[in-house]
């Protein structure tokens, strides 16, 4: 018996979105919300390509974007860790854009405000992990340098 194959189709909810355009971004759905953390736009001329930014921002809908925190305190960066844990969002390492990597945890049961977790976790710098819970534990896998930014013993 052939089982029949559902047509998917992507719908655009907005072409204006409040936010720029960015590369790297944390996308987490937390506590019915979307979220957007952070992130990096080569489009910005004045601070490409040394630049990200750590900006929160959430949505219900994905049209009406709120932005929950115009300067968190972790340093800007992209293409870190994001997961949801134990009602928190958590931002886990990342970024060699900056110059170095970054090796430290931050967490947040808001947006708004955040905690620093660890500021130099022991594992050698990475970006593009995977960042997942299982087993009630937060997993780092795997990753990789970007040695034409950022060379591997460079951590903040």
């Amino acid at each position: 018996m052939r089982q029949e194959i559902p047509d998917y189709e992507w719908t655009c909810v907005t072409e204006k979105a409040a936010f720029a355009g960015r590369d790297g971004a944390g996308a987490l759905v937390f506590k019915g919300k979307m979220w957007l953390l952070g992130g990096w736009n080569p489009r910005d001329k004045v601070h490409f390509p040394d630049i990200c930014n750590s900006e929160v921002w959430s949505s219900t809908d994905g049209v009406n974007w709120k932005l929950e925190n115009p300067d968190a305190p972790w340093e800007g960066r992209h293409t870190a860790g994001y997961v949801v844990y134990n009602d928190k969002m958590w931002i886990v390492g990342g970024d060699p854009i900056q110059g170095h990597y970054q090796n430290d945890v931050w967490n947040s049961a808001d947006g708004v405000h955040w905690n620093i977790v660890n500021r130099n976790i022991q594992w050698a710098p990475r970006v593009l992990h995977y960042t997942l819970t299982f087993d009630n534990k937060i997993w780092v896998i795997g990753g990789q340098t970007v040695p034409q930014f950022a060379a591997a013993g460079s951590k903040i």
